[in-house]
Formats: structure tokens, C-alpha cells, sequence
């Protein structure tokens, strides 16, 4: 077996070098019933950080994933006719770290269908 044959099973095997992530990861349901938030909206934005906002996609099933660096973040959750919420977390390289939003039917749209019933 040649030296190149060697390192690239060795990396195969463990993994290609380079910056190592933290994940988070987790699922948007509504308070009430438990239910998963499909179309929810996530903005994850690195605490001092200007650069800009990561959007993670949320599935069908209301579960998203997102690798990031380690370190301080928000994490922003809406959906239409819920209340958002926000909340901080500390995300570690290497760990993967569970943050599982639960939406409030937003007041504001309960009253506004309560007052389009007959």
C-alpha cells in the first residue's frame, strides 16, 4: 500500500481535517397540543457578530439542523400566528446541542378570528 493510499484511508477513517462545528439541532411545536411547526422561522445570528444571520431549513416534521462555530448565539423562532420567541444559547465545538422551541398561538390572531366568527 503506497503513502497516499495510507493518508487517504486515514482520513476516510477519521475524518478530513478542518475547522470542527458545533450542532444545533432540535424541533418547533405549538404549546397546546404538541403539534410540529412545518413552516416555522428560524434566524440563529452568533451574539456580536454583524455579519449576518444563519436560516436554518425546518422540515416537515418541524425538526431543523444547523452546524455552526462554537461560542454565543440568539435564536429567533416565529411562524405565522404564533408569538415568536428568543432565546440564547452557548453552543460547544464537537457537542450537539438540543434547543427545542415550543410557539404560542399569538394573541393578537386569536383575537382577530374570534371577531370574524358570526
Amino acid at each position: 500500500m503506497t503513502i497516499k493510499m495510507l493518508g487517504l484511508l486515514i482520513l476516510l477513517v477519521l475524518g478530513s481535517p478542518g475547522k470542527e462545528t458545533a450542532i444545533l439541532k432540535g424541533k418547533v411545536t405549538d404549546v397546546a397540543e404538541g403539534a410540529a411547526i412545518p413552516k416555522a422561522y428560524i434566524i440563529v445570528h452568533k451574539s456580536g457578530d454583524v455579519s449576518g444571520d444563519i436560516r436554518p431549513s425546518v422540515q416537515p416534521d418541524g425538526s431543523y439542523y444547523v452546524n455552526l462555530s462554537d461560542g454565543p448565539y440568539d435564536v429567533f423562532v416565529t411562524s405565522v400566528g404564533f408569538a415568536p420567541v428568543c432565546t440564547k444559547v452557548v453552543l460547544k465545538t464537537g457537542q450537539v446541542n438540543i434547543y427545542n422551541p415550543r410557539l404560542r398561538v399569538s394573541k393578537t390572531e386569536s383575537a382577530e378570528t374570534n371577531s370574524q366568527s358570526p
